[in-house]
Order: C-alpha cells, then structure tokens, then sequence
C-alpha cells in the first residue's frame, strides 16, 4: 500500500484533499520510505522517536530539530507533538504541515 503521506494519529480531516493514511502507532520504519508491515509513502509525520528505527534526524538535548513546518532534518519526515518542543497545539501543527505540503517552497 502506498499513500503520499502517512500520518501516526488521527488528525480531525485536517489532511483532507491529500492522499493520507493515518496509521495507530507503534510502527517503525524499514527503510527510507517504507513503514511496516509494508506501507510506503513520500512523506510521514510521526511523535514517537521509536517509529524511526534506524533511521536519523537532527536532535538537540532530547528534542528532534525541526524548521517552521515541522520538517526534520530529513526532508520527507515531520515530526509533532512533544517531541520537537513546540508550544503550539497538535492541530495547529498539522495545519502548518498542510500549509507546507499543499504550497511547498
């Protein structure tokens, strides 16, 4: 199964218009672009460091790097919640991820 995003928790239709699966954690990735048991994608949003595996991004004094959208320091995973330290609201983070993915720079 493929979908352009896939996202860890259900974010109230805010992703409506963009071909997304939302997915109950715990899942890791099994390669770049490729989320267990065999889901791919173009772009995941995850909350959790444990659905990277393997996998790297940027992090600072326990908090994972991320830009104004939310975006890790690998360009196709975006990072909510507690985990990148920001202030604002779960939603109000995945309207900054949609505002980014519907009007990329």
């Amino acid at each position: 199964m493929h979908a352009a995003l896939v996202i860890e928790h259900d974010p109230k239709d805010i992703f409506q218009g963009i071909d997304h699966l939302w997915v109950k954690p715990p899942r890791k990735l099994k390669g770049k672009y490729t989320l267990e048991p065999g889901i791919t994608f173009d772009c995941l949003i995850f909350s959790d460091l444990e659905t990277l595996g393997d996998e790297e991004v940027l992090m600072d004094g326990g908090l994972v790097v991320t830009n104004f959208y939310f975006q890790t320091s690998r360009e196709d995973l975006f990072c909510v919640g507690p985990l990148n330290g920001s202030s604002l609201k779960i939603e109000e983070q995945y309207e900054r991820i949609k505002e980014f993915l519907m009007n990329p720079i």
